[in-house]
């Protein structure tokens, strides 16, 4: 009996023992502790840093877009419709620019445009432009491109520098920036509006293809479709942007425009005597045509002047500050201005010494 409860004791002892080694085995140690949370804090900085990096990558792809030749835009959201100046069609707000379009095939066309001083072609582009949308300064236009061939829709838009021939191209895959639109394919943009000079909007919306004019195309449509196939009731939100040209270093093609002067805008246009209603004397920016009941009687170049008798202060671009004189240089004889107003003008014959009154 007594070597039965021995026996019991021992092993009781035996399985405590057992139970402690093993569950010490179990617990690390402090510094196991601190290495385990260390680990674990600099996983989880490492997650982080990853998903802001991950995060940045996405907002950079869908705030800046950059063109090989310096021009930058940054897209920010915009939670309204936004109201600004809209001047649309080919030529610029004032009338210097005009937009040059000519057809190559299945709605592509070539792009160029004419200023003052020449006609310059854009290389490397085709546009299959829908609308126009010009900066108040006309610096810049918003060519808003579309698809003729199988009616799908915006297929982006083109900013494009008048002055420096330079522009950046937003594509319709980089206005969705990787959006789930379902089969939504039909890309709409609209709203353009300018908001300053080197910031304007845009809205764009997705829906469903619908028909095309292209008998393989519709069929193709409506078997993927189905009832969606023309579908105009669900069109969902897909930007509502403000974008802004913020680096354009680009240089004028063109010589600087001599700008008119006061007087000469003044002056330019038709003006009838006072004296004889049937004389009339038109100033264009180089000459003056005299008229007599409809027909030109006459007509010679002038310049600008401070002066009759010092040519050196003859302003040949006719873009004098203040100019008193209206010099005829083959003549060797000019007019003195005594009074120009919008509706009026007086002038004083230097040769002469009479006065002669117009109207516009």
């Amino acid at each position: 009996m007594r070597k039965r409860l021995y026996l019991i004791l021992d092993t009781l002892k035996v399985i405590t023992l057992l139970s402690i080694l093993i569950s010490c085995a179990g617990i690390p140690s402090i510094k196991e502790q601190e290495d385990h949370a260390a680990g674990a804090l600099q996983n989880e900085e490492s997650s982080e840093v990853l998903i802001s990096q991950e995060k940045l990558q996405i907002e950079n792809k869908k705030n800046i877009f950059k063109a090989e030749n310096g021009l930058e835009l940054n897209v920010s959201e915009m939670e309204d419709i936004a109201f600004g100046f809209v001047h649309t069609g080919k030529f610029s707000p004032d009338g210097d620019v005009q937009l040059i379009i000519k057809k190559i095939d299945h709605g592509l066309s070539s792009l160029a445009f004419r200023t003052y001083f020449k006609t310059h072609s854009v290389d490397d582009i085709v546009v299959s432009p829908r609308s126009y949308a010009w900066s108040s300064s006309g610096k810049y236009v918003v060519i808003h491109n579309v698809d003729y061939y199988a009616d799908d829709g915006s297929t982006g838009i083109i900013i494009l520098n008048v002055q420096s021939g330079h522009y950046i191209e937003i594509t319709s895959d980089q206005l969705i920036n990787g959006k789930d639109l379902g089969k939504r394919d039909k890309l709409n943009i609209y709203n353009i509006v300018w908001l300053d000079s080197n910031r304007f909007s845009l809205i764009v919306s997705a829906g469903y293809l619908g028909e095309s004019g292209h008998p393989g195309i519709d069929y193709n449509r409506k078997t993927n479709l189905g009832d969606n196939y023309g579908n105009k009731d669900d069109i969902i939100l897909v930007a509502n942007w403000v974008i802004e040209i913020v680096n354009d270093e680009s240089k004028s093609l063109d010589p600087p425009k001599i700008e008119k002067s006061e007087t000469l805008k003044l002056l330019l246009g038709k003006w009838q005597s006072m004296d004889d209603t049937r004389s009339y004397v038109l100033f264009t920016e180089k000459e003056i045509i005299y008229f007599y009941d409809s027909e030109v009687t006459s007509q010679e170049t002038y310049i600008l002047s401070n002066s009759c008798m010092d040519s050196e202060e003859v302003n040949e671009d006719n873009s004098s500050d203040s100019p008193q004189y209206i010099y005829m240089e083959i003549r060797d004889t000019c007019f003195y201005i005594i009074d120009l107003a919008p509706q009026y003008l007086a002038l004083s014959h230097g040769g002469r010494g009479n006065t002669l009154t117009y109207v516009k």
